[in-house]
């Protein structure tokens, strides 16, 4: 992976590149950053950059050895290491180079995947993957031997929280004291949780998630989304690339058409055209049930912050925008928190799998009472 395939974020690649162009290789970093930001994507064209053979100052040059070879995760000087469990395949004692084909497939489909896509990738969705100590014991014989064809020797190592302790342990010294031109990254979604002795030996690099702007800009620009879809994602996936990826496959959904219809409707307390709304809902896919209640959230976010402040830049356009500018009339400050708890509320019941027609139904009644509550208080 090359810095171009990775969209903005251009101050961190300067700053990544700059590092290897002065000679300033940091031997230990951590690569931090929220679920679903270009963290690993990030650490993967870092270690491409440090490893190619004919850098330019804006990006390794793609063509070389070494890059086609990381093109394809095989070079042989850049090592990696990532929770596993044991499965039909590797029944006992499972390290990371047991699973390598299936690693390169989720690198080349899913560079912004989450571990329970690797997990189901790797089948062993259904076990507790961790890092474990014949994981590090393995690291340290791998790094006491000389670079293959490059000068540096690259660790890759994801998802350091999942290290247990004593694979911990085992790991500290060598992080401490690498090999000449040794290299660790280690890719994290919670640093919090990463060991504070490891935490300690590491130089931190954080991966800043995309802006609501920024994420639309990508799926207008290299998914040819419309834009109006594209900021209906934005809002959704809140800076998660990889659920934004995941809308994108049920973009055919128009959220804010269903919200928008849905409100007016309980606004009005149209109970027949409710209970049609609730056998719609009903119809639609799981994860669309779910983000129906968390767009009518980021509706209500929106039309609250207009209400405070009209002239802020806002999140929606368009029809969106026209709908926010009537609803902040509804949303006001003793009204915004009972309208989220209800939404949340709703959420949460469908996470525990209540009866969606139930849920939905209750939830809308609720709504109109929120609703003729602020025309009464007018």
């Amino acid at each position: 992976m090359v810095f171009e395939e990775i969209y903005g974020l251009s101050n961190l690649k300067q700053q990544l590149i700059h590092s290897v162009q002065n000679g300033r290789v940091s031997h230990a970093q951590l690569f931090w950053g929220k679920p679903g930001s270009a963290t690993l994507p990030m650490a993967m064209a870092y270690a491409q950059y440090i490893l190619c053979e004919a850098p330019t100052p804006e990006d390794a040059c793609g063509q070389c050895k070494a890059c086609q070879n990381n093109q394809k995760f095989i070079h042989p000087d850049l090592n990696f290491v990532f929770p596993v469990a044991t499965n039909e395949k590797v029944p006992k004692l499972p390290k990371s180079n047991d699973f390598l084909p299936e690693w390169r497939n989720f690198l080349a489909q899913q560079p912004y995947g989450s571990l329970s896509q690797w997990l189901q990738t790797a089948s062993i969705e259904q076990k507790q993957a961790l890092i474990g100590v014949e994981e590090s014991r393995q690291v340290i014989r791998t790094l006491s031997l000389k670079p293959v064809e490059s000068i540096y020797k690259i660790l890759l190592l994801w998802l350091p929280e999942y290290l247990n302790t004593n694979a911990a342990n085992a790991l500290l010294k060598i992080l401490e004291e690498p090999a000449p031109n040794t290299v660790f990254l280690l890719v994290s979604e919670s640093p919090q949780q990463v060991l504070p002795t490891i935490q300690s030996r590491v130089q931190m690099v954080q991966v800043p998630a995309y802006t609501d702007q920024e994420m639309t800009e990508i799926l207008t620009h290299r998914y040819n989304l419309d834009d109006d879809k594209s900021r209906q994602i934005s809002l959704l996936a809140q800076g998660d690339f990889n659920e934004a990826l995941r809308l994108m496959e049920a973009v055919e959904q128009d959220y804010f058409g269903f919200c928008r219809d849905w409100f007016r409707t309980c606004y009005r307390g149209n109970f027949a055209s409710l209970l049609q709304f609730t056998e719609d809902y009903a119809k639609l896919p799981k994860d669309a049930q779910k983000n129906v209640f968390q767009y009518g959230l980021e509706l209500l976010r929106a039309s609250f912050l207009y209400r405070i402040n009209p002239d802020q830049n806002p999140k929606v356009i368009g029809e969106s925008f026209v709908f926010v500018q009537n609803f902040s009339k509804i949303v006001q400050p003793t009204t915004i928190d009972s309208f989220y708890q209800i939404l949340n509320m709703a959420q949460s019941h469908l996470m525990r799998n209540a009866n969606v027609k139930i849920v939905f139904f209750d939830t809308s009644i609720q709504l109109y009472q929120i609703f003729r509550l602020v025309d009464a208080n007018r």
